[in-house]
């Protein structure tokens, strides 16, 4: 028994560093499951997005006009240019 003593008060001495560790690994888990769950979006990014995602709606349909005006004028001068050449 006298023998043994030592051994089991070396034993818990030895287990304290690993339960400290352990515990430490188990704390940083937990907070890695809850930042998981966490939506990562607010509604401040949300709200941004859906304001960019407006303004380009709005260029790509102001583009898209200008392009109709100058395949609208590329077709009158062509039908000109037709017209003077018949005219020549």
């Amino acid at each position: 028994m006298k023998d043994i003593a030592p051994m089991i008060a070396s034993i818990f001495v030895m287990m304290i560093p690993i339960v400290a560790i352990l515990t430490r690994h188990q704390q940083k888990m937990t907070l890695l499951m809850r930042q998981d769950h966490q939506p990562h979006n607010s509604n401040a990014d949300i709200y941004a997005l859906q304001n960019d995602v407006q303004q380009l709606k709005s260029m790509v349909a102001s583009i898209a006009m200008s392009v109709d005006d100058l395949k609208n004028e590329v077709r009158a001068n062509s039908q000109l240019q037709d017209r003077v050449k018949v005219g020549e």
